[in-house]
């Protein structure tokens, strides 16, 4: 079952640790917009596929909408794709 935004039950995007949130890009960019201390929270994309963690993270008012993937190339080998180029 795919993860909603805590916010809007949207497809969740994103997640904050800080605040222990998944959130859409929409809700992720009003959230942490407020003010300059949630701007600092890190937040992870979500895998567009699975909705796992990804390696990318990052922090700000406003994340642009980005795309990750996680590849299943065998049961014991997983590869992570972030905008196109291998990680």
């Amino acid at each position: 079952m795919k993860k909603k935004c805590e916010l809007c039950d949207s497809p969740a995007k994103m997640y904050c640790d800080s605040d222990r949130a998944s959130l859409c890009w929409d809700c992720d960019a009003r959230v942490h917009s407020a003010n300059f201390l949630v701007a600092k929270h890190m937040r992870t994309l979500l895998c567009r596929v699975c909705q796992s963690l990804t390696p990318w993270s990052g922090s700000g008012p406003k994340l642009s909408p980005t795309v990750s993937g996680t590849l299943r190339l065998t049961m014991w080998n997983v590869k992570t794709v972030v905008l196109g180029f291998d990680k």
